[in-house]
């Protein structure tokens, strides 16, 4: 997306080339984290939670130091190379079958597996569908449609 954005119109394409940049730097920063310095370490690595569930705060209690490692409890791989490849799945499904289908569900697999509560989970999974369809309504775009799925038919 950031080189795409230099297609557009100088004020068009600023916000998608700030943001891909971001991402990138972002990206970047997290796949170089084990090789980072101590304070740029701890500014990338620790967790930043907006929510947090329940377990954790429970699991907490318990035993008064959290967790030595950076993987769950109960889980096979790290929560941030999860949500890396959850992201790039949604991205291929969002391709594939549209964006407009594609966020709720990406929004519910993400909650359930951070283990938010069954409601905040529908609740944000309803707001991504609202945004993506406002997107839709509101900038013309055919985010409803994918590779494979063009207005509800298989091509």
């Amino acid at each position: 997306m950031f080189v795409e954005s230099y297609t557009f119109g100088d004020t068009a394409g600023l916000f998608p080339r700030l943001t891909s940049a971001t991402v990138l730097a972002g990206s970047a920063l997290l796949l170089v984290r084990d090789f980072l310095p101590g304070p740029l370490y701890s500014f990338v690595a620790e967790s930043s939670e907006l929510i947090s569930t329940p377990d954790e705060a429970e699991m907490y209690e318990e035993t008064d130091d959290p967790p030595s490692s950076d993987r769950a409890v109960d889980r096979p791989v790290r929560p941030s190379v999860f949500t890396g490849a959850i992201i790039v799945l949604y991205a291929l499904a969002s391709f594939l079958f549209g964006m407009l289908w594609m966020s709720p569900l990406f929004v519910v697999i993400y909650s359930r597996w951070f283990r938010q509560r069954w409601y905040t989970t529908v609740g944000l999974a309803v707001l991504a569908y609202g945004l993506a369809y406002g997107f839709m309504s509101v900038l013309n775009l055919e985010l409803a449609e994918g590779y494979l799925l063009n207005m509800g038919g298989v091509m």
